[in-house]
Protein backbone atom coordinates (compact mmCIF):
# COMPACT_ATOMS: atom_id res chain seq x y z
CA UNK A 1 0.00 0.00 0.00
CA UNK A 2 2.53 2.83 0.59
CA UNK A 3 4.67 1.77 -2.45
CA UNK A 4 1.33 2.23 -4.55
CA UNK A 5 0.92 5.60 -2.77
CA UNK A 6 4.17 6.49 -3.39
CA UNK A 7 4.08 6.24 -7.08
CA UNK A 8 0.96 8.01 -7.26
CA UNK A 9 -1.01 5.80 -9.92
CA UNK A 10 -4.15 7.15 -9.25
CA UNK A 11 -4.46 9.93 -12.28
CA UNK A 12 -5.71 12.42 -9.92
CA UNK A 13 -3.53 12.10 -7.34
CA UNK A 14 -0.84 12.62 -9.82
CA UNK A 15 -2.26 16.29 -11.08
CA UNK A 16 -2.34 16.76 -7.49
CA UNK A 17 1.08 16.21 -7.15
CA UNK A 18 1.98 18.51 -9.55
CA UNK A 19 -0.41 21.40 -7.94
CA UNK A 20 1.51 20.81 -5.00
CA UNK A 21 4.76 20.57 -6.84
CA UNK A 22 3.86 23.94 -8.38
CA UNK A 23 2.46 25.75 -5.60
CA UNK A 24 5.55 25.33 -3.56
CA UNK A 25 7.98 25.99 -6.25
CA UNK A 26 6.04 29.27 -6.67
CA UNK A 27 6.14 29.89 -3.08
CA UNK A 28 10.20 29.54 -3.36
CA UNK A 29 10.45 31.52 -6.31
CA UNK A 30 8.46 34.17 -4.25
CA UNK A 31 10.47 34.11 -1.10
CA UNK A 32 13.65 34.22 -2.94
CA UNK A 33 12.70 37.17 -4.88
CA UNK A 34 13.53 40.06 -2.80
CA UNK A 35 17.16 38.82 -2.72
CA UNK A 36 17.48 40.22 -6.60
CA UNK A 37 19.94 42.72 -5.75
CA UNK A 38 23.97 42.70 -6.66
CA UNK A 39 25.97 41.87 -3.63
CA UNK A 40 29.10 43.47 -2.93
CA UNK A 41 31.08 39.82 -3.34
CA UNK A 42 30.96 39.33 -7.23
CA UNK A 43 32.88 43.30 -7.66
CA UNK A 44 36.15 41.76 -6.07
CA UNK A 45 35.87 38.28 -7.91
CA UNK A 46 35.82 40.63 -11.34
CA UNK A 47 38.51 42.94 -10.06
CA UNK A 48 40.12 40.16 -9.51
CA UNK A 49 39.75 38.23 -12.72
CA UNK A 50 40.49 41.77 -14.61
CA UNK A 51 43.43 42.12 -12.39
CA UNK A 52 44.80 38.78 -13.35
CA UNK A 53 44.28 38.89 -17.04
CA UNK A 54 46.53 42.16 -17.04
CA UNK A 55 49.22 40.50 -15.36
CA UNK A 56 48.52 36.89 -17.15
CA UNK A 57 48.60 35.25 -13.40
CA UNK A 58 46.62 35.69 -10.66
CA UNK A 59 47.88 37.73 -8.12
CA UNK A 60 49.18 36.03 -4.69
CA UNK A 61 49.17 40.09 -2.88
CA UNK A 62 46.63 42.76 -3.00
CA UNK A 63 47.28 45.46 -5.12
CA UNK A 64 43.84 46.84 -4.86
CA UNK A 65 44.39 48.16 -0.80
CA UNK A 66 46.53 51.25 0.73
CA UNK A 67 46.45 49.52 4.22
CA UNK A 68 47.82 46.28 5.96
CA UNK A 69 47.03 43.33 3.40
CA UNK A 70 48.20 39.25 3.66
CA UNK A 71 50.16 37.73 1.53
CA UNK A 72 49.78 35.55 0.05
CA UNK A 73 46.29 36.86 -0.89
CA UNK A 74 44.61 33.33 -1.93
CA UNK A 75 41.08 34.18 -3.40
CA UNK A 76 39.10 30.82 -2.69
CA UNK A 77 36.46 32.32 -5.08
CA UNK A 78 38.50 33.19 -7.83
CA UNK A 79 36.72 30.78 -10.80
CA UNK A 80 33.65 32.17 -9.59
CA UNK A 81 34.38 35.84 -10.76
CA UNK A 82 35.78 34.07 -14.45
CA UNK A 83 32.19 32.86 -14.45
CA UNK A 84 30.61 36.19 -13.74
CA UNK A 85 33.16 37.73 -16.38
CA UNK A 86 31.97 35.54 -18.77
CA UNK A 87 28.44 35.69 -18.19
CA UNK A 88 28.01 39.52 -17.56
CA UNK A 89 31.47 41.13 -18.72
CA UNK A 90 32.72 39.53 -21.83
CA UNK A 91 29.05 39.37 -23.28
CA UNK A 92 28.17 42.82 -22.18
CA UNK A 93 24.44 41.36 -20.91
CA UNK A 94 25.78 42.71 -17.76
CA UNK A 95 22.53 42.46 -15.07
CA UNK A 96 20.70 40.44 -17.27
CA UNK A 97 23.78 38.50 -17.51
CA UNK A 98 23.62 38.27 -13.56
CA UNK A 99 19.98 36.84 -13.52
CA UNK A 100 19.75 34.06 -16.37
CA UNK A 101 23.05 32.82 -14.42
CA UNK A 102 21.52 32.88 -11.05
CA UNK A 103 17.91 31.08 -12.23
CA UNK A 104 19.72 28.64 -14.28
CA UNK A 105 21.80 27.79 -10.89
CA UNK A 106 18.40 27.90 -9.28
CA UNK A 107 17.30 25.57 -11.74
CA UNK A 108 19.65 23.05 -11.35
CA UNK A 109 19.91 23.02 -7.64
CA UNK A 110 15.52 22.18 -7.71
CA UNK A 111 16.00 19.82 -9.96
CA UNK A 112 18.99 17.85 -8.45
CA UNK A 113 17.32 17.81 -5.07
CA UNK A 114 14.32 16.57 -6.60
CA UNK A 115 15.73 14.12 -8.56
CA UNK A 116 17.45 12.85 -5.82
CA UNK A 117 14.98 12.44 -3.13
CA UNK A 118 12.37 10.71 -5.55
CA UNK A 119 14.98 8.16 -6.74
CA UNK A 120 15.32 7.66 -2.36
CA UNK A 121 11.60 6.96 -2.61
CA UNK A 122 10.31 10.38 -1.78
CA UNK A 123 6.55 11.25 -2.58
CA UNK A 124 5.99 14.10 -4.89
CA UNK A 125 3.14 15.23 -1.86
CA UNK A 126 5.73 14.75 0.45
CA UNK A 127 8.38 16.69 -1.17
CA UNK A 128 6.16 19.86 -1.75
CA UNK A 129 5.50 19.71 1.26
CA UNK A 130 9.05 19.39 3.15
CA UNK A 131 10.09 22.20 0.62
CA UNK A 132 7.25 24.76 2.43
CA UNK A 133 8.66 23.78 5.66
CA UNK A 134 12.55 24.19 5.11
CA UNK A 135 12.30 27.29 3.10
CA UNK A 136 12.53 30.32 6.37
CA UNK A 137 15.66 28.46 6.65
CA UNK A 138 17.47 27.74 3.50
CA UNK A 139 16.62 31.22 2.17
CA UNK A 140 20.05 32.63 2.75
CA UNK A 141 22.29 30.80 0.47
CA UNK A 142 20.31 32.35 -2.88
CA UNK A 143 20.92 35.77 -3.17
CA UNK A 144 22.45 37.17 -6.55
CA UNK A 145 25.54 36.17 -6.78
CA UNK A 146 27.23 34.21 -4.34
CA UNK A 147 29.70 31.52 -4.84
CA UNK A 148 27.55 29.94 -2.40
CA UNK A 149 24.76 29.08 -4.87
CA UNK A 150 27.70 26.97 -6.76
CA UNK A 151 28.34 25.14 -3.81
CA UNK A 152 24.51 24.22 -3.11
CA UNK A 153 24.21 22.97 -6.92
CA UNK A 154 27.28 20.86 -6.52
CA UNK A 155 26.02 19.19 -2.93
CA UNK A 156 22.79 18.66 -4.37
CA UNK A 157 24.55 16.91 -7.57
CA UNK A 158 26.98 14.99 -5.40
CA UNK A 159 24.20 13.68 -2.85
CA UNK A 160 22.01 12.01 -6.53
CA UNK A 161 26.12 10.43 -7.82
CA UNK A 162 26.61 9.10 -3.60
CA UNK A 163 23.22 7.74 -4.02
CA UNK A 164 23.67 6.09 -7.37
CA UNK A 165 27.12 4.34 -5.47
CA UNK A 166 24.94 3.21 -2.99
CA UNK A 167 22.93 1.32 -6.03
CA UNK A 168 26.04 -0.48 -6.59
CA UNK A 169 26.95 2.11 -9.68
CA UNK A 170 30.05 2.65 -8.78
CA UNK A 171 31.48 4.44 -12.22
CA UNK A 172 28.73 7.19 -11.01
CA UNK A 173 30.71 7.99 -8.46
CA UNK A 174 33.77 8.81 -10.45
CA UNK A 175 32.29 11.35 -11.50
CA UNK A 176 32.88 13.48 -8.49
CA UNK A 177 36.74 13.97 -9.22
CA UNK A 178 35.61 16.33 -11.81
CA UNK A 179 32.97 18.26 -9.90
CA UNK A 180 35.34 18.30 -6.69
CA UNK A 181 38.68 20.10 -9.54
CA UNK A 182 35.68 22.53 -10.57
CA UNK A 183 34.39 23.39 -6.93
CA UNK A 184 37.32 23.85 -5.20
CA UNK A 185 38.41 26.70 -7.77
CA UNK A 186 34.58 28.03 -7.28
CA UNK A 187 34.29 27.77 -3.74
CA UNK A 188 35.76 26.82 -0.36
CA UNK A 189 32.48 25.15 -0.22
CA UNK A 190 33.85 22.32 -1.99
CA UNK A 191 35.26 21.03 1.93
CA UNK A 192 31.19 20.17 2.29
CA UNK A 193 31.52 18.09 -0.56
CA UNK A 194 34.23 16.49 0.83
CA UNK A 195 32.72 15.95 4.20
CA UNK A 196 29.67 15.11 3.08
CA UNK A 197 31.20 12.24 1.15
CA UNK A 198 33.03 11.28 4.52
CA UNK A 199 30.01 11.29 6.48
CA UNK A 200 27.79 9.31 4.74
CA UNK A 201 31.18 6.10 3.99
CA UNK A 202 31.37 6.78 8.11
CA UNK A 203 27.42 6.00 8.22
CA UNK A 204 27.51 2.90 5.88
CA UNK A 205 30.41 1.58 7.32
CA UNK A 206 28.46 1.51 10.60
CA UNK A 207 25.66 0.09 9.45
CA UNK A 208 27.19 -3.04 7.56
CA UNK A 209 29.28 -3.19 10.65
CA UNK A 210 25.79 -3.85 13.16
CA UNK A 211 24.48 -6.01 10.33
CA UNK A 212 27.70 -8.37 10.94
CA UNK A 213 27.18 -8.26 14.58
CA UNK A 214 23.44 -9.05 14.54
CA UNK A 215 24.22 -11.78 12.09
CA UNK A 216 27.66 -13.47 14.32
CA UNK A 217 30.29 -12.62 11.95
CA UNK A 218 32.52 -9.95 13.74
CA UNK A 219 34.56 -12.50 14.52
CA UNK A 220 35.42 -13.21 11.38
CA UNK A 221 38.15 -10.56 11.05
CA UNK A 222 39.76 -12.02 7.47
CA UNK A 223 36.22 -12.26 6.20
CA UNK A 224 34.67 -8.83 7.27
CA UNK A 225 38.14 -7.11 6.48
CA UNK A 226 37.99 -8.26 2.57
CA UNK A 227 33.94 -7.07 2.23
CA UNK A 228 34.90 -3.41 3.64
CA UNK A 229 37.83 -3.30 1.68
CA UNK A 230 35.87 -4.83 -1.18
CA UNK A 231 32.70 -2.37 -0.58
CA UNK A 232 34.43 0.75 0.33
CA UNK A 233 38.04 0.96 -1.15
CA UNK A 234 36.62 3.32 -3.66
CA UNK A 235 35.62 5.69 -1.02
CA UNK A 236 38.11 5.59 0.81
CA UNK A 237 40.16 6.19 -2.60
CA UNK A 238 37.97 9.20 -3.33
CA UNK A 239 38.46 10.80 -0.04
CA UNK A 240 42.35 10.96 -0.93
CA UNK A 241 41.53 12.15 -3.92
CA UNK A 242 39.60 15.10 -1.82
CA UNK A 243 42.67 15.92 -0.15
CA UNK A 244 44.77 15.94 -2.87
CA UNK A 245 42.11 18.33 -5.05
CA UNK A 246 42.84 20.96 -2.44
CA UNK A 247 46.19 21.57 -4.51
CA UNK A 248 44.16 21.67 -7.69
CA UNK A 249 44.36 25.75 -7.73
CA UNK A 250 46.60 28.34 -9.06
CA UNK A 251 47.33 28.87 -5.82
CA UNK A 252 49.35 25.82 -5.08
CA UNK A 253 49.89 24.50 -1.53
CA UNK A 254 49.04 27.88 -0.39
CA UNK A 255 45.32 26.91 -0.61
CA UNK A 256 44.87 24.47 1.47
CA UNK A 257 46.52 26.24 4.61
CA UNK A 258 44.34 29.42 4.14
CA UNK A 259 41.40 26.96 3.95
CA UNK A 260 42.32 25.56 7.29
CA UNK A 261 42.85 28.78 8.52
CA UNK A 262 39.55 30.39 7.26
CA UNK A 263 37.52 27.77 8.35
CA UNK A 264 38.56 28.32 12.06
CA UNK A 265 38.38 32.01 12.04
CA UNK A 266 35.61 33.20 13.82
CA UNK A 267 33.27 36.37 11.97
CA UNK A 268 31.73 38.10 15.22
CA UNK A 269 31.02 41.02 13.44
CA UNK A 270 29.44 39.52 10.02
CA UNK A 271 25.93 38.69 10.48
CA UNK A 272 25.17 35.81 8.39
CA UNK A 273 27.90 34.10 10.76
CA UNK A 274 25.54 34.54 13.67
CA UNK A 275 23.76 32.01 15.06
CA UNK A 276 20.50 30.89 13.65
CA UNK A 277 18.12 33.10 16.38
CA UNK A 278 19.79 35.92 15.22
CA UNK A 279 18.12 35.74 11.67
CA UNK A 280 15.83 38.14 10.42
CA UNK A 281 12.84 36.38 11.74
CA UNK A 282 13.89 34.42 14.20
CA UNK A 283 10.32 33.09 15.62
CA UNK A 284 9.01 31.29 12.35
CA UNK A 285 12.85 30.30 11.21
CA UNK A 286 13.02 28.06 15.18
CA UNK A 287 9.69 26.85 14.80
CA UNK A 288 10.52 25.74 10.82
CA UNK A 289 14.36 24.46 12.21
CA UNK A 290 12.06 22.88 15.23
CA UNK A 291 9.63 20.91 12.71
CA UNK A 292 12.44 19.46 10.44
CA UNK A 293 14.34 18.09 13.65
CA UNK A 294 11.19 16.28 14.99
CA UNK A 295 9.65 15.05 11.65
CA UNK A 296 12.88 13.51 10.88
CA UNK A 297 13.85 12.38 14.30
CA UNK A 298 10.08 10.68 14.37
CA UNK A 299 10.88 9.06 10.74
CA UNK A 300 14.20 7.72 11.92
CA UNK A 301 12.70 6.05 14.88
CA UNK A 302 10.27 4.20 12.94
CA UNK A 303 12.38 3.19 9.92
CA UNK A 304 15.46 2.32 12.34
CA UNK A 305 18.45 4.07 11.74
CA UNK A 306 20.01 1.39 9.42
CA UNK A 307 17.50 2.10 7.03
CA UNK A 308 17.79 5.40 7.20
CA UNK A 309 21.28 5.92 5.95
CA UNK A 310 21.91 9.90 5.32
CA UNK A 311 20.46 11.05 8.76
CA UNK A 312 24.28 11.54 9.75
CA UNK A 313 24.30 13.84 7.44
CA UNK A 314 21.18 15.46 8.56
CA UNK A 315 22.44 15.92 11.84
CA UNK A 316 25.71 17.44 11.18
CA UNK A 317 24.53 19.85 8.90
CA UNK A 318 21.09 21.10 11.15
CA UNK A 319 24.30 21.84 13.58
CA UNK A 320 26.02 23.90 11.48
CA UNK A 321 22.98 25.37 10.53
CA UNK A 322 21.88 26.38 13.70
CA UNK A 323 25.88 27.67 14.34
CA UNK A 324 25.68 29.90 11.53
CA UNK A 325 23.00 31.21 9.24
CA UNK A 326 24.61 31.38 6.18
CA UNK A 327 24.76 27.07 6.68
CA UNK A 328 20.80 27.31 6.93
CA UNK A 329 21.10 26.52 2.79
CA UNK A 330 23.32 23.44 2.97
CA UNK A 331 21.51 22.10 5.81
CA UNK A 332 18.12 22.47 3.52
CA UNK A 333 20.15 21.27 0.30
CA UNK A 334 20.56 17.95 2.27
CA UNK A 335 17.39 17.87 3.99
CA UNK A 336 15.43 18.62 0.81
CA UNK A 337 17.67 15.23 -0.44
CA UNK A 338 17.25 13.37 2.59
CA UNK A 339 14.42 13.96 4.36
CA UNK A 340 11.46 13.24 2.38
CA UNK A 341 12.26 10.08 1.30
CA UNK A 342 12.35 9.48 5.46
CA UNK A 343 9.12 10.60 5.81
CA UNK A 344 7.48 8.88 2.80
CA UNK A 345 8.63 5.87 3.87
CA UNK A 346 7.69 5.89 7.52
CA UNK A 347 4.32 5.72 8.80
CA UNK A 348 3.61 9.32 8.11
CA UNK A 349 4.38 9.58 4.73
CA UNK A 350 1.26 7.72 3.25
CA UNK A 351 -0.87 8.98 6.05
CA UNK A 352 -0.47 12.24 5.29
CA UNK A 353 -0.59 11.88 1.23
CA UNK A 354 -4.20 10.22 2.26
CA UNK A 355 -5.16 12.99 4.35
CA UNK A 356 -4.14 15.41 1.31
CA UNK A 357 -6.13 13.29 -1.54
CA UNK A 358 -9.38 13.05 0.94
CA UNK A 359 -9.41 16.85 0.63
CA UNK A 360 -8.51 17.14 -2.80
CA UNK A 361 -11.23 20.17 -3.47
CA UNK A 362 -9.75 22.46 -0.90
CA UNK A 363 -6.14 21.14 -1.46
CA UNK A 364 -6.56 22.66 -5.34
CA UNK A 365 -7.82 25.68 -3.99
CA UNK A 366 -5.38 26.38 -1.60
CA UNK A 367 -2.97 25.87 -4.36
CA UNK A 368 -4.12 27.82 -7.02
CA UNK A 369 -4.05 30.46 -4.32
CA UNK A 370 -0.54 30.03 -3.57
CA UNK A 371 0.42 30.22 -7.20
CA UNK A 372 -1.41 32.97 -8.08
CA UNK A 373 -0.64 34.76 -5.19
CA UNK A 374 2.97 34.20 -5.00
CA UNK A 375 3.68 34.79 -9.08
CA UNK A 376 1.93 38.31 -8.34
CA UNK A 377 4.30 38.96 -5.22
CA UNK A 378 7.71 37.91 -7.27
CA UNK A 379 6.50 39.93 -10.00
CA UNK A 380 5.39 42.93 -7.90
CA UNK A 381 9.16 42.88 -6.21
CA UNK A 382 10.80 42.15 -9.56
CA UNK A 383 11.84 38.76 -8.69
CA UNK A 384 12.60 38.01 -12.32
CA UNK A 385 15.43 40.83 -12.93
CA UNK A 386 18.44 42.05 -10.72
CA UNK A 387 19.04 45.20 -9.27
CA UNK A 388 22.36 47.14 -8.26
CA UNK A 389 20.82 48.60 -4.92
CA UNK A 390 21.92 52.68 -4.36
CA UNK A 391 19.21 54.00 -2.76
CA UNK A 392 20.06 53.85 1.35
CA UNK A 393 22.99 52.91 3.68
CA UNK A 394 21.51 49.48 4.18
CA UNK A 395 24.46 47.23 4.22
CA UNK A 396 24.78 45.68 0.59
CA UNK A 397 24.02 49.10 -1.38
CA UNK A 398 26.81 50.38 -3.22
CA UNK A 399 28.39 53.85 -3.78
CA UNK A 400 26.82 54.55 -6.75
CA UNK A 401 26.88 58.07 -6.66
CA UNK A 402 30.28 58.87 -5.09
CA UNK A 403 31.94 56.77 -7.50
CA UNK A 404 30.30 58.91 -9.97
CA UNK A 405 31.48 62.38 -8.08
CA UNK A 406 34.91 61.24 -7.76
CA UNK A 407 35.44 60.55 -11.60
CA UNK A 408 33.80 63.99 -12.42
CA UNK A 409 36.23 65.46 -9.99
CA UNK A 410 39.30 63.14 -11.52
CA UNK A 411 40.06 61.64 -8.03
CA UNK A 412 43.06 59.89 -7.80
CA UNK A 413 44.47 58.80 -4.58
CA UNK A 414 43.57 56.89 -1.01
CA UNK A 415 39.64 56.24 -0.35
CA UNK A 416 38.27 55.21 3.19
CA UNK A 417 35.45 53.22 3.02
CA UNK A 418 32.91 50.49 4.86
CA UNK A 419 33.29 46.76 4.68
CA UNK A 420 30.49 46.45 2.10
CA UNK A 421 31.58 49.77 -0.16
CA UNK A 422 35.23 48.52 -1.07
CA UNK A 423 34.59 46.12 -4.06
CA UNK A 424 32.43 48.57 -5.86
CA UNK A 425 34.74 50.79 -5.75
CA UNK A 426 37.86 48.33 -6.58
CA UNK A 427 35.78 47.36 -9.90
CA UNK A 428 35.45 50.98 -10.77
CA UNK A 429 38.19 53.02 -9.94
CA UNK A 430 41.47 50.89 -9.70
CA UNK A 431 44.26 51.31 -10.02
CA UNK A 432 43.61 55.60 -9.72
CA UNK A 433 41.98 54.74 -6.54
CA UNK A 434 43.20 52.37 -3.98
CA UNK A 435 40.88 51.42 -1.26
CA UNK A 436 41.16 50.73 2.65
CA UNK A 437 38.88 47.46 2.64
CA UNK A 438 36.54 45.48 1.27
CA UNK A 439 34.28 42.66 1.51
CA UNK A 440 36.91 39.76 0.89
CA UNK A 441 37.70 40.08 4.73
CA UNK A 442 40.43 37.28 5.64
CA UNK A 443 40.96 36.41 1.90
CA UNK A 444 43.20 40.17 1.37
CA UNK A 445 43.24 41.74 5.42
CA UNK A 446 44.47 40.81 8.82
CA UNK A 447 40.85 40.32 10.45
CA UNK A 448 42.04 43.29 13.10
CA UNK A 449 41.24 45.91 9.95
CA UNK A 450 37.75 45.49 10.42
CA UNK A 451 37.62 45.68 13.80
CA UNK A 452 39.36 49.43 13.32
CA UNK A 453 37.07 50.22 10.36
CA UNK A 454 34.26 48.98 12.67
CA UNK A 455 35.15 51.49 15.29
CA UNK A 456 35.68 54.29 13.32
CA UNK A 457 32.73 54.54 11.84
CA UNK A 458 30.65 54.15 15.19
CA UNK A 459 32.79 57.20 16.23
CA UNK A 460 34.28 54.87 19.25
CA UNK A 461 37.15 56.70 21.35
CA UNK A 462 40.41 56.74 19.76
CA UNK A 463 38.52 57.09 16.01
CA UNK A 464 41.25 59.55 14.99
CA UNK A 465 44.11 57.38 15.42
CA UNK A 466 42.93 55.33 12.48
CA UNK A 467 43.35 58.23 9.84
CA UNK A 468 47.28 58.71 11.45
CA UNK A 469 48.05 55.23 10.88
CA UNK A 470 45.89 55.23 7.35
CA UNK A 471 45.79 58.72 6.07
CA UNK A 472 43.04 59.05 3.23
CA UNK A 473 42.86 61.22 0.82
CA UNK A 474 38.94 61.01 1.28
CA UNK A 475 36.72 59.03 3.39
CA UNK A 476 33.23 57.21 2.42
CA UNK A 477 30.64 57.57 5.33
CA UNK A 478 27.42 56.09 5.29
CA UNK A 479 24.54 58.04 5.81
CA UNK A 480 23.51 57.87 9.53
CA UNK A 481 27.04 57.45 10.58
CA UNK A 482 28.24 59.31 13.94
CA UNK A 483 31.75 59.84 12.52
CA UNK A 484 30.44 62.60 10.47
CA UNK A 485 30.27 65.34 12.59
CA UNK A 486 33.31 64.13 14.92
CA UNK A 487 35.23 64.93 11.52
CA UNK A 488 33.56 68.16 10.84
CA UNK A 489 33.79 69.49 14.54
CA UNK A 490 37.34 68.12 15.53
CA UNK A 491 38.94 67.83 12.46
CA UNK A 492 37.45 70.25 9.90
CA UNK A 493 36.94 67.57 7.28
CA UNK A 494 34.28 68.96 4.79
CA UNK A 495 31.10 67.09 3.47
CA UNK A 496 31.82 67.43 -0.38
CA UNK A 497 29.35 64.84 -1.76
CA UNK A 498 25.84 63.15 -0.24
CA UNK A 499 23.04 61.60 -1.55
CA UNK A 500 20.72 59.07 0.31
CA UNK A 501 23.40 56.22 1.04
CA UNK A 502 27.00 57.46 1.29
CA UNK A 503 28.39 61.16 2.31
CA UNK A 504 32.23 61.82 0.89
CA UNK A 505 34.54 63.56 3.63
CA UNK A 506 37.30 65.05 2.13
CA UNK A 507 40.16 66.75 4.29
CA UNK A 508 41.08 70.62 4.53
CA UNK A 509 44.35 70.70 2.90
CA UNK A 510 42.62 68.35 0.13
CA UNK A 511 44.41 69.85 -3.42
CA UNK A 512 41.10 69.13 -5.19
CA UNK A 513 39.01 72.34 -5.10
CA UNK A 514 35.58 70.29 -4.45
CA UNK A 515 31.95 71.28 -6.04
CA UNK A 516 29.83 70.26 -2.91
CA UNK A 517 27.51 68.48 -4.33
CA UNK A 518 23.59 67.68 -2.86
CA UNK A 519 21.75 64.08 -4.52
CA UNK A 520 19.86 63.41 -1.59
CA UNK A 521 16.54 62.44 -2.77
CA UNK A 522 17.54 61.45 -6.57
CA UNK A 523 17.23 58.35 -8.26
CA UNK A 524 20.76 57.13 -8.87
CA UNK A 525 21.63 54.84 -12.02
CA UNK A 526 22.69 51.62 -11.97
CA UNK A 527 25.86 51.57 -13.28
CA UNK A 528 26.61 47.85 -13.18
CA UNK A 529 29.68 47.96 -15.59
Amino acid sequence: MQTAQRSLPDPTAKRLALLLLAAAGCLFAAWIAQLNFVMHDMYHELALVREAMFRGELPLDNPFAFTPTVYPSVHHEWAMGLLLYGFCISTGWGLMGLTILRWMLILGIVSATYMTARRRGASPIVFALAALLILPIAWVGFGTLRAQLVTLLFTAVQLRLVDEDRRGRRGWVLMLLPLWFVWVNIHAGFLVGAGLLAIDTFERVAADLVNQWRQGRLGERRWLMRRLVHRYWHRVGLLIAAAATLGLTPYGAQYAPYVLHAVRLPRPEIAEWGPLWTTYNPGLTLLSYLMTIVLTTVAVVQLGWRRAIGTLSLIVTAYLALRHIRHGSIYGVVWMCYAPPLLSRCKMGPAIQAWICQRQRAVQRGAVAAIVGSLAYFFYVGGWYTVLPVQSAEMGNQPVGVVEYLKENHFRGRLQLPFGAGAYVMWHMYPDVLISIDGRYEVGYPPELLDEHRAFYRGEPGWEQMLDRYPSDAVVVPVGSPIVDAMQSQLHWRLSYQDDAYLLMTPPDSPIVWTDRDRRGETLPQNFL
